[in-house]
């Protein structure tokens, strides 16, 4: 809890009952978000799927390639260098 929270053992020790309970509950749902999601791209298989498991015609999510600039500079200078 202290590592999520970044907080010191001796703060969290000093939280209410009813504080670390709640703590406790948030951790525990985010582990099975965390568990539920695709590794690589963050989203769920109802985001695509219906009850039956059939690709959903209009999905919950719009696909967009956004390429970073420093990422886009960087991959041009290892091909330069490739190059040379």
């Amino acid at each position: 809890m202290c590592r999520t929270f970044r907080i010191p053992h001796s703060a969290l020790l000093g939280w209410s009952d009813v504080d670390a309970a709640l703590a406790v509950a948030y951790e525990q749902w985010r582990r099975l978000d965390q568990a539920t999601r695709c590794q690589s791209c963050g989203t769920r298989p109802e985001d695509w799927l219906d009850d039956d498991g059939k690709e959903l015609r209009d999905a919950a999510w719009e696909l967009e390639t956004v390429t970073c600039v420093g990422c886009r500079r960087r991959d041009a200078h290892q091909e330069d260098l490739r190059r040379d």
